[in-house]
């Protein structure tokens, strides 16, 4: 089985989920954290939040422990093994729908779990708050839980944990359910069937920082995005990119999304990744990277700027 669906919806039963973890890719980084919400007829009904402690020497990051208050100490002395806090966690989603905001985030790490831990697919379907909210919010440029809770009048915790960050997803989720009809998602799927030469993108912006990882970076996306492939590409172009609608000798980066529902692909490979491989396979520099990590390094480089 692969993983479930990414559905475009206000869920009245579900299981909102968040994660806490050392770094963005769940092949080097560390879930240190897991908590979830179960809601029945859009409802609280039960909570579920757990640390996770790897080794008796492992330690925090420090950049970590700043932005969720995640202490070495504290997995130390409230954490339990990885394959209990997983197990755990599996028995409290069951076959439920999940949420969560950039859940594929969430998603990608927990399904690393499973997998290393024998406990089969995570093949619950899904719905991702933030792309609800980027649809809600369709003038504004950013829209990640610190940017929407204040439009919304609700105070904000800067400290990331992860029951706490559930609650507030499920707030956002409410709120907007409250003020927007199910109209948002029709006119996603309208416009979505519009294509366009990405080529001919032009940035807002002409401050370009170089530091940024996409800056006169050739990129290109494949799979179902998330949000819009424009508007994805228009964050290239924003930070400096250069967009491709195909796979070159110059391409630097592929970008995938979904590929587990398209009829024309095979064992979730697309010709555009098929091409990036044997490219990378003769020698080129390109990084086939997904695109929670793709909107993760985007999102990053905003705060930072934000900051400047």
């Amino acid at each position: 089985m692969e993983k479930g669906k990414s559905l475009l919806l206000f869920p009245d039963n579900y299981v909102m989920v968040d994660t806490e973890t050392t770094g963005l890719s769940p092949k080097w980084d560390h879930v240190l954290e897991i908590s979830a919400l179960k809601v029945v007829n859009g409802q609280t009904v039960n909570e579920f939040s757990q640390l996770i402690k790897y080794s008796e020497n492992y330690h925090v990051p420090a950049f970590i422990t700043d932005l969720t208050g995640i202490t070495t100490q504290l997995v130390q002395t409230q954490g339990i093994p990885p394959f209990q806090a997983i197990s755990e966690f599996k028995d409290f989603l069951g076959t439920d729908l999940m949420a969560g905001y950039n859940i594929n985030f969430d998603i990608n790490f927990l399904f690393s779990l499973y997998q290393e831990f024998n406990l089969g697919t995570l093949s619950n379907d899904f719905v991702d708050i933030w792309r609800i909210a980027r649809r809600f919010f369709k003038e504004e440029k950013h829209n990640r839980v610190s940017d929407v809770l204040p439009r919304l009048g609700i105070d904000h915790d800067q400290k990331h944990r992860g029951l706490s960050d559930c609650y507030d997803q499920k707030i956002i989720l409410d709120k907007i359910r409250q003020s927007a009809s199910n109209e948002i998602f029709k006119k996603i799927r309208s416009a979505r069937s519009k294509k366009t030469d990405l080529r001919t993108l032009v940035s807002t912006s002409n401050d370009f920082n170089p530091d940024n990882p996409f800056f006169m970076k050739n990129v290109c996306f494949t799979g179902t995005l998330s949000m819009i492939r424009k508007e994805a590409a228009q964050r290239v172009v924003d930070v400096g990119g250069v967009v491709q609608n195909g796979v070159t000798r110059q391409t630097d980066f592929l970008i995938v999304g979904d590929t587990s529902y398209s009829k024309n692909v095979k064992n979730g490979i697309t010709g555009k990744m098929k091409k990036a491989i044997n490219l990378k396979s003769l020698g080129q520099d390109i990084d086939i990277i997904p695109e929670t990590l793709f909107t993760d390094m985007v999102e990053e480089e905003n705060v930072k700027t934000s900051h400047n």
